[in-house]
This record gives C-alpha cells, sequence and structure tokens, in this order.
C-alpha cells in the first residue's frame, strides 16, 4: 500500500508521540506522551501512515513571536518532524513540508518557524537561519566578576511547582515582549519542559534546580534553572551544572545569579546552553576569556508565507523605501518583487512590478527579516544579488535589529 498523509485522532496521539521518538533515536515514555498531550492539536498534525503505522510525524503550535520594535505576529511553530529509518528517501519529508505550509496558509499564519535538528534539511523548503545562539563553559576556579555591584535582594531556592506555575512564566513573558526572536510559552510547553521527570532531557541529565531572586522591595527581579551533575575524582568534587533558562530584567538580578551559579558548592565548571552571542556574562567576567565558546549553531529558522504581513509588522532602523526580488522555488507562487517602506514608527509591504535592487531566496528572506543575518555577508557568500549599487548597504542599515534577534525556547 503507498503511503498516505492526513491528520491524527485524538486517540492516535500516544502513537505520534512513540513514532516522532523513533525518528529521532529515543523511546517515548508515558510521561512524554502525557506532556505532549498538553502542547499537541492533534487539527495541526500530519502524519504519513503505511497501513496502520504511522512512519512519518510533523506537528505545529500557534504561538506568538516578538519582531524588531517589540511588535509580535502570529507564527505556526513546527515541530516533531520525522521519517521512519525504514521510509526514508522516498519523498515523505516534502510531501509533509508541502501539506503543512499550505494548511498554514490556509489557517492565515503568515510565519512558519522551526528548530532543526539538522540545519541542512529545511532551506530547501524556504527556511532560513533567522537567530544565533551558543553554548558556553567556563571553570569556577576563574569565575570572578569584574562588577562592584552588590545585590541588595534574597536568593530563594523554590521548587518545580512554583517554578513552573508563578515564577519562571510571568519573568519569561515580561523579557519576550522586548526581545525580538523570542516565542510566547504556553501553560502547555511549560509543563512539558519543567516536569518532574527531568522533561526532555531525561533523567539522566541530572537533577534540577531552580533559584528566583527577589529585590529588596520584594519584587520577583531574577531566576535561573539549572542541572546538577555530580562527579567525584578520587574523592575530589568535580561536578558541574548545565544552566538552561536565565531569565534577569535588571542588572542587579543577573549579577546575584551568575554569581550564584559560579559559586556552587562541588561544581568544578559551569556549561551555559542556549545563551545569545552577545551575553552580558562575558563583560561581567574579570577574566573574559575564560567563558569557552564549545557551539555556535543557528537556532530559529524562519519561514516567511505572507511576505507583506511579515516585513509590514516589524519596525526598521531607519526610514527608507528597498525593493526586493524574491525566488521561492518550493511556492513558485509567492516568487516575486515586493516593496518594503519603512519607519523606525512602522512598515508596509507590497508586492510591486517596480525595478528590484536586491535579488535573493525565499530561505534568504527568512534569514534577514528579523535582522539576525546581513545582506552584506549573505552576498559574500554568493547568496544575494545586488541589482541596485548601494542597495545592500542601505538594506542594511534599514533591517538593523536592536536588540539582535534571540530565542531561548527550545521545541
Amino acid at each position: 500500500m503507498p503511503v498516505t498523509l492526513r491528520q491524527i485522532t485524538t486517540d492516535e496521539v500516544p502513537d505520534f508521540v512513540r513514532a516522532t521518538g523513533v525518528g529521532f533515536g529515543f523511546r517515548s515514555s508515558e510521561a512524554d506522551i502525557e506532556a505532549e498531550r498538553g502542547m499537541m492539536d492533534a487539527s495541526r498534525s500530519v502524519a504519513a501512515v503505511d497501513g496502520s503505522r504511522i512512519v512519518g510525524t510533523a506537528m505545529s503550535f500557534a504561538t506568538e513571536l516578538t519582531l524588531p520594535g517589540a511588535t509580535r505576529i502570529a507564527v505556526a511553530a513546527v515541530t516533531s518532524v520525522t521519517v521512519a529509518p525504514t521510509h526514508r528517501r522516498q519523498g515523505i519529508l516534502r510531501q509533509m513540508m508541502t501539506r503543512q505550509l499550505r494548511e498554514c496558509q490556509e489557517r492565515g499564519e503568515p510565519v512558519a518557524i522551526l528548530t532543526a535538528s539538522e540545519s541542512g534539511i529545511y532551506g530547501r523548503f524556504g527556511y532560513g537561519s533567522a537567530t544565533t545562539v551558543t553554548t558556553t563553559e567556563i571553570s569556577t576556579r576563574h569565575a570572578t566578576l569584574s562588577t562592584q555591584t552588590q545585590p541588595t535582594g534574597t536568593l530563594r531556592l523554590i521548587e518545580l511547582e512554583e517554578a513552573r506555575e508563578s515564577v519562571f512564566p510571568p519573568l519569561f513573558e515580561r523579557i519576550r515582549l522586548t526581545q525580538p526572536g523570542e516565542i510566547a510559552r504556553s501553560a502547555g510547553y511549560w509543563r512539558t519542559f519543567i516536569r518532574p521527570d527531568g522533561g526532555p532531557a531525561g533523567p539522566g541529565a541530572g537533577p534540577q534546580f531552580f533559584v528566583a531572586y527577589y529585590a529588596a522591595d520584594g519584587a520577583l527581579a531574577g531566576a535561573v534553572s539549572y542541572r546538577f551533575q555530580a562527579n567525584w575524582d578520587y574523592q575530589m568534587p568535580n561536578s558541574t551544572i548545565e544552566v538552561s533558562d536565565f531569565l534577569a530584567t535588571t542588572t542587579e538580578a543577573r549579577v546575584a545569579l551568575w554569581r550564584y551559579c559560579l559559586s556552587v558548592d562541588l561544581v568544578a565548571r559551569v556549561k551555559l546552553w542556549r545563551r545569545p552571542v552577545e551575553d552580558p556574562l562575558r563583560w561581567l567576567l574579570a577574566d573574559p576569556r575564560r567563558l569557552r565558546a564549545l557551539a555556535l549553531r543557528e537556532f530559529i529558522f524562519v519561514r516567511p508565507l505572507d511576505v507583506p504581513v511579515l516585513l509590514g509588522s516589524r519596525h526598521y532602523a531607519t526610514s527608507g523605501a528597498i525593493v526586493l526580488d524574491v525566488r521561492d522555488d518550493f511556492t513558485p507562487e509567492m516568487s516575486g518583487s515586493y516593496e518594503v517602506e519603512a519607519t523606525p514608527d512602522g512598515a508596509s509591504c507590497r508586492r510591486t512590478r517596480a525595478r528590484a535592487d536586491i535579488q535573493l531566496s525565499m530561505a534568504d528572506l527568512g534569514s534577514i527579516a528579523l535582522g539576525g543575518a546581513r545582506l552584506r555577508t549573505l552576498a559574500g557568500a554568493d547568496r544575494v544579488a545586488e541589482l541596485t549599487p548601494g542597495a545592500i548597504a542601505r538594506a542594511d542599515v534599514m533591517f538593523l535589529s536592536d536588540p539582535p534577534p534571540f530565542c531561548s525556547s527550545p521545541f
């Protein structure tokens, strides 16, 4: 029988989650299945089915993406994209991507986003790398802070339930509303990623701890979550803590939380996941070189589905106009020229027959849409063509984002 595509029913959620696990090389537990129920909308699923068996999966959930200028736009966050090892190289992924993007457009969602397990897969479907994260590590022996700030508030260890329900969500919401590239996190999201069994990191990742910082007036100003990886070398402590969410709304909270993380007893090193390239921690350290970069990689990929809505919804660094000739091989009907007329307070975008200034692919448009990639850099990589002299320099100034786009939310 040929492989067919369809939505799953609510009753098929366990089979869908297990099939996703197979694609990523792990066995989904009952806790994984129950957690996914809180985030999954079966009507947004795409399953490739061979007989009665699910051999391909794709899912999305509705969320909100912050754009430059602190405006926000509805997006489809794509997740759980897998094909069973037995069914690779049969065109199943392309079929699922085609169907999923069409359904997103039919729902009126102007943008799709995803995080990629393999970065080379999604460019062919019009997704472009739009934000970058780093993984860093520092030895606690060399982690002296140079700041003169002396926090006057209070640090408090909190339990999982309090962290998940009343500490991390409101703090994150305050931060993400002004941080380009961040997405909204639903209650289901928090229950999926903060849970007693360790969440997606698994039980072997070490126990999870949560610390909140309260300012002198009692206001919640910051929080950090980390996992403790215990290790002893011949009775000598050599443990690691791995920081995941680090939320600070004030400099004082940032200093207090970093000072805490860098001075936990028995810890020899601190590893920091999903940090911005321009991490203030490097500038807080007395010896910045001790903060070792372990990885630098793309994180959020952006796929424009309605170019005028996406480019017209964000703010721009300067006033100006530019015409972009966009090539979209995956959905050719979206190819064409788009004129952006921008000011720092708003913008408009429309299709046009005017002469184009710059030619680029839909994926590369996704890369520059949040200000995370520069056209000059893409042109140097032979990905973008300048049709009007000086257009790339003008556009790069227009599309600049301050602060730079950053997303800390895995999905």
